[in-house]
């Protein structure tokens, strides 16, 4: 809010500063041209400080979502590791994923039990309950339909 009022303040000085109807006296014209600087300064440092803040905000919610990538995948690998160990498996290896250069992490395998519904049963049943969600209050009207897809 602030950098648009400078920026208004600025475009005033601007206009009164080339406006050939009035001319301005020498002294005047430097004044205005002085503010005009000032002005233009203060703009480029806020503009500075919010690029700053953005910047700050976007690598904190990165690092948080990270944290909880992690921490979900730490949580499925200890919970693969549990049932592994019960069944007496060798090795678990993830063959649904693939790697950043888009190949899988198992190139071959041959047809091995499947743990994927019994980690998420276990999974399930340790999460906590969810919470309900908040009662929407009625709206005037039907929501406007932005072409949006509808995710059920």
């Amino acid at each position: 809010e602030e950098l648009r009022t400078i920026i208004a303040e600025l475009s005033a000085l601007r206009d009164q500063i080339a406006d050939k109807a009035n001319p301005l006296d020498e002294a005047t014209g430097r004044q205005l041209a002085r503010t005009y600087e000032i002005k233009r300064q203060e703009a480029q440092t806020l503009q500075q400080e919010y690029e700053n803040f953005k910047e700050e905000r976007e690598k904190e919610i990165n690092r948080r979502m990270i944290a909880a990538m992690r921490a979900s995948l730490d949580r499925i690998s200890k919970t693969s590791a549990q049932i592994a160990k019960k069944r007496g498996f060798d090795a678990v290896f993830d063959s649904t994923g693939e790697t950043n250069t888009g190949l899988p992490f198992v190139l071959y395998h041959k047809e091995a039990p499947d743990l994927t519904p019994d980690v998420q049963a276990v999974l399930r049943e340790s999460e906590p309950p969810a919470a309900e969600p908040p009662t929407a209050k009625p709206v005037a009207g039907p929501p406007e339909d932005h072409g949006a897809g509808h995710y059920d």
